[in-house]
């Protein structure tokens, strides 16, 4: 019998892990006013993989509040960086003040946090009603998949590229330390075969970061780009892009300043 502190220790690490798993990414494209290299295909599934799970959870006959913290987390990140791919659209982000850039991220953030909220709320009605085989395919075959789907369209932006920049691997890190907690406390506290389905969704995140992990250092190894993404290397002329860039963008734009730097940055290296 395993105790209920070690479980508790656990499922606390499992809940904070994935509450934080997004944060990393959110930081690096505030930080670059950029969602590039981070693919639009794998935060969708993961959203909707993140409402599903909850929502099943929630009507499941004893709910596990620890994942469900885990997944509402991971949904409302998913959620902020969906907000930052639109408001770091180059003819926007270029305009901004950083004060504005935190006011639309964050209402934004809270907007989309809403509307996930009424879809989870839909799919625990939905989940409540179904018959047990159907609960079982909605809250835990359907999100496992979406995670699972989720992935490729990284491995595609990864592979495209040939770069893995703008992808935060700290979202990994923290990805797989929660997902192998959660495991934990389903595998302490149910029957093999129950927690390998109860933990299938973590168990999908485990696996495919390990690939993601594989193909990042293969890339790296083998195919990386000097300077970065491709697009950077095939400038004739970053000179040039530098002044023209600079002459377009007002000085008082907190997007503009950085690229900027980045600019100058990719001008002494050429």
């Amino acid at each position: 019998m395993v105790a209920k502190w070690l479980l508790a220790s656990l499922g606390t690490v499992g809940a904070l892990c994935f509450a934080l798993m997004m944060v990393p990414q959110v930081v690096l494209n505030a930080r670059r006013c950029s969602t590039e290299g981070l693919s639009l295909g794998l935060v969708l599934p993961w959203h909707a993989a993140g409402v599903i799970f909850a929502g099943g959870e929630l009507a499941a006959k004893s709910p596990s509040l620890f994942s469900i913290l885990s997944f509402t987390a991971m949904a409302f990140f998913c959620g902020t960086c969906e907000v930052q791919r639109f408001v770091y659209q180059k003819s926007m982000a270029d305009q901004l003040s950083f004060c504005k850039h935190l006011a639309l991220v964050s209402g934004g953030s809270l907007l989309v946090a809403s509307a996930s909220g009424a879809v989870v709320t839909g799919f625990y009605f939905i989940t409540a009603a179904a018959t047990p085989q159907a609960a079982h395919v909605i809250s835990e075959i359907v999100p496992s998949t979406l995670l699972a789907v989720g992935f490729l369209p990284e491995f595609h932006e990864f592979w495209s590229t040939k770069s893995i920049e703008g992808y935060s691997f700290g979202v990994t890190v923290f990805d797989i330390v929660g997902s192998a907690a959660n495991c934990a406390v389903y595998f302490a506290t149910e029957s093999p075969s129950q927690a390998i389905a109860s933990s299938a969704p973590f168990l999908t995140i485990i696996i495919m970061h390990v690939l993601l992990v594989c193909l990042a250092i293969f890339i790296v190894c083998f195919h990386s780009v000097p300077g970065g993404r491709p697009e950077q290397e095939a400038d004739p002329n970053p000179a040039l892009r530098t002044i023209s860039r600079s002459a377009i963008r007002p000085t008082s734009s907190y997007c503009a300043a950085d690229h900027a730097s980045e600019d100058t940055e990719s001008t002494e290296d050429a």
